[in-house]
């Protein structure tokens, strides 16, 4: 029976998991002490997480927690993708690494909290930081070819 369930392989000993499985039902779960105190949970994984603290069922329950963790579609994936096309085309090509993180991290923010930039808000920190003698230091190691990070990025340090 666990030998044709997907993610299979991450149930570590198989024959181990199933007899773990197959002895579910006679344990008496409302009386184990992780349900015992709080009520039995009617949240798939809470229930796993008191059933993992039952030393009998620790295979079980780890390839049960992972199946719920696996993500059920690459969605999230593509919409990281399109981000990265969108920050790195070809007018940006000689960005670095860390400014192109940081304005992957802002959108994906931004877009999590269903926010803008309109409704951004600077920090008194970063505020502080925009001051005529920063953006001139900055620019002038920029300019006089010494190794330096991204421009704008060193801005916000």
């Amino acid at each position: 029976m666990f030998s044709k369930l997907l993610f299979v392989h991450h149930a570590g000993n198989v024959t181990r998991s199933e007899k773990q499985y197959r002895q579910m039902p006679f344990v008496k779960w409302k009386e184990e002490a992780p349900f015992k105190k709080d009520g039995f949970p009617l949240d798939t994984e809470e229930f796993w997480i008191g059933v993992l603290q039952h030393k009998a069922f620790k295979e079980l329950t780890t390839f049960a927690l992972i199946c719920l963790i696996t993500p059920v579609s690459n969605a999230v994936v593509e919409r990281i993708f399109s981000l990265v096309s969108s920050v790195k085309m070809k007018a940006r090509n000689r960005m670095q690494l860390n400014l192109h993180d940081a304005i992957l991290r802002v959108r994906a923010e931004l877009l999590l909290l269903s926010k803008y930039c309109k409704d951004f808000t600077a920090s008194p920190e970063i505020l502080k930081n925009f001051t005529l003698d920063k953006v001139y230091a900055v620019c002038s190691i920029h300019s006089s070819g010494k190794d330096s990070n991204d421009l704008d990025l060193e801005l916000f340090l």
